[in-house]
């Protein structure tokens, strides 16, 4: 028997899954079969400022937090327009607290089994009142992405948020809303706030298992098959960048991509 038919990878998270759909190969890189990126001659832009960006992502995780937790003396204490962001939180419906008829859970994990398989992940803010349901993600990035890039981007990941509630209780099958929402940055401060609504339909839910075509492609890249390329805008953020041939000809060929902020 072929050693590799014996391979298994029964646990998978969101995360990975939905990176999987994005990019096989930046998968595989990644998770599978981790490739160590060394420094090399490859020029690019996007990444000579590497100290600034890690700054970005450090703040990205607090503002992220303190809005899963609804923490607004931390929100204050970040170097932010944080007064933009908390006249959000107090306004927006879907930061209302719970109350009568209504439910919040906040950074809810979950672990689900899928057939023989396991999928585990973390909803960062989950709403149910009057029996129906929102699921709501919370993004902090440094440029805009269209809505449709916002969607292409993190479907996938917020689909299978919504089929592993519908596997937690059944009730919100079909019973449930899925938002994105969007602290744009500029350097290092808030400008915006964006929600976006995915567009949900019965279908996407209740007759595609998103999880079904996750499991068969993740695995044949477990039992050795190479996770193929996909270019797109997301190219241009992408740490393979340097050594992914492909990646760097779409990025080289298409600087900017709609939707983004020079």
């Amino acid at each position: 028997m072929d050693r590799r038919s014996m391979l298994k990878r029964s646990r998978h998270s969101v995360t990975e899954w939905n990176l999987l759909s994005q990019c096989p190969r930046a998968y595989e890189w990644t998770y599978i079969r981790p490739k160590t990126l060394f420094n090399n001659n490859v020029k690019n832009s996007n990444h000579t400022s590497k100290p600034s960006s890690v700054e970005s992502r450090e703040l990205g995780t607090e503002v992220h937090r303190c809005l899963e937790l609804g923490d607004e003396e931390g929100l204050r204490k970040l170097d932010i327009q944080s007064e933009s962001v908390l006249e959000w939180m107090h306004t927006s419906p879907l930061m209302k607290q719970a109350g009568r008829g209504r439910e919040v859970w906040t950074e809810l994990a979950f672990e689900v089994p899928l057939s023989d398989e396991v999928l585990v992940g973390s909803i960062d803010r989950l709403v149910c009142e009057n029996g129906r349901y929102q699921i709501i993600d919370f993004k902090v990035m440094a440029k805009e992405k269209s809505d449709a890039e916002l969607i292409k981007t993190y479907q996938t990941q917020l689909f299978l948020y919504a089929e592993a509630l519908s596997i937690l209780e059944p009730q919100a099958k079909n019973n449930t809303e899925i938002w994105i929402v969007v602290i744009t940055t500029n350097g290092v401060r808030p400008k915006e706030v964006l929600e976006v609504r995915l567009p949900v339909s019965e279908q996407s839910v209740s007759e595609k298992s998103i999880s079904e075509d996750m499991i068969g492609a993740s695995n044949q890249i477990i039992l050795g098959k190479q996770g193929q390329p996909k270019p797109s805008f997301r190219c241009r953020y992408c740490s393979f960048q340097s050594i992914c041939e492909e990646g760097r000809a779409f990025f080289t060929s298409s600087p900017t991509s709609p939707g983004e902020v020079n």
